[in-house]
């Protein structure tokens, strides 16, 4: 497998059996003072200009809000970028509501804008790499476990029946000048108890694992991954059909990949010389019916995703010498508890959207942690 520069992972996404548009959608306001363009109703499309580039950047703001510190920290290196080319990151619309006080001279606008993520996302990679790393090519091998069968088991329930004696005895005594006299009697009452306890075990739930959803978690990986300058190919003619037959079996009845095959991939991955995977699990609860619109709705929870390399840090391994590779990947980034819904006309079209949903936002998650970790 030849290597090339630019840079590719290889993306093992295991997934229990959701499109992602990566926009923030935001309402921006501004009032600017209109004093210094003279004339309103001959500046007037200056003016507003001006505005809406003032509401475009208080949309922005809004964004900068949902920032994790890592995510902060990447934008201070890029913000001289993004507000020189506010128009490459934030797309704002003509004002939804626009007001011109005359006695103040101020002109208010209102806009809804919506700020291309992506392009976020490639700039923060950018100011991450000092220079380009080769890395190897991106392998993506999908999976979807979904409910099969959920059995409810009955309660255990302990019924307690005891009987209990209880002996009360009562003494009386009478005194003369010559002697002392005790009589007594006693009384013998039978308790009873009764009662008991129920337990409720969980409920068995047994899955299936089917390649139906393969298709929605490449494309739902490829948009972020793509504007991150990462490129996958799938699994078929990378792993062999008795492999993803033994990883399928294994995620049915265990819920995770077995140590015997992740081994056989790392080997696998060594073979083709390709030094970098993503490991992602991914749950698919029940459907059920959307009580607001009558649609069918799912949600999908991401368990764990994470990206494994056989990379050294720092640039010190050759992707072509295999010796200067780590004997075990170690872990570049993960992501976890990312969870998204979906609606659809039918049960089919709920998951797969709600997959599409979840994918696309644990792939960010991960992008972003990996940066922040200083990348390869």
């Amino acid at each position: 497998m030849a290597p090339f520069l630019m840079s590719t992972i290889i993306a093992l996404i295991i997934s229990f059996s959701v499109g992602i548009t990566h926009a923030f959608e935001a309402t921006g306001s501004a009032t600017i003072d209109t004093s210094e363009f003279g004339s309103f109703d001959t500046n007037k499309k200056k003016i507003k200009a001006k505005a809406i580039e003032a509401a475009c950047v208080n949309a922005l703001d809004k964004y900068k809000d949902t920032f994790s510190s890592a995510q902060i920290k990447n934008y201070k290196k890029i913000k001289e970028e993004v507000e020189s080319n506010l128009n490459e990151f934030v797309r704002c619309g003509d004002p939804i509501d626009e007001e011109f006080n005359f006695a103040t001279s101020e002109f208010s606008v209102v806009i809804k804008a919506k700020i291309k993520e992506a392009a976020f996302e490639v700039a923060m990679q950018e100011s991450s790499d000092d220079e380009a790393t080769e890395i190897g090519d991106i392998l993506l091998v999908a999976f979807a476990r979904q409910v099969q069968k959920v059995k409810q088991k009955d309660a255990k329930v302990v019924q307690i029946n005891q009987m209990k004696t209880n002996i009360d005895v009562d003494q009386t005594e009478a005194s003369t000048d010559t002697d002392t006299t005790i009589s007594s009697s006693s009384t013998e009452t039978n308790i009873s108890t009764t009662g008991g306890s129920t337990t409720q075990e969980s409920e068995k739930v047994t899955y299936k694992v089917a390649h139906g959803h393969i298709s929605v978690i490449a494309g739902a990986m490829a948009g972020p991954m793509e504007d991150a300058d990462y490129t996958m190919v799938e699994m078929d003619g990378f792993l062999d059909d008795d492999l993803i037959d033994e990883i399928m079996e294994t995620l049915a009845t265990k819920g995770k990949p077995s140590s015997k095959s992740i081994k056989a991939i790392n080997r696998v991955l060594k073979q083709e010389e390709t030094p970098n995977y993503i490991l992602g699990v991914f749950d698919v609860g029940r459907q059920e019916k959307d009580p607001a619109t009558g649609m069918d709705s799912a949600t999908v929870t991401l368990k764990t995703m994470s990206l494994q390399t056989f990379l050294k840090k720092k640039g010190k391994s050759d992707i072509d010498d295999i010796s200067t590779w780590r004997k075990r990947p170690r872990s570049a980034g993960k992501v976890s508890k990312v969870m998204a819904k979906g609606k659809g006309s039918n049960p089919e079209e709920a998951v797969n959207n709600a997959l599409f949903n979840t994918v696309g936002k644990a792939a960010l998650g991960l992008l972003e942690n990996v940066r922040s970790k200083g990348g390869f």
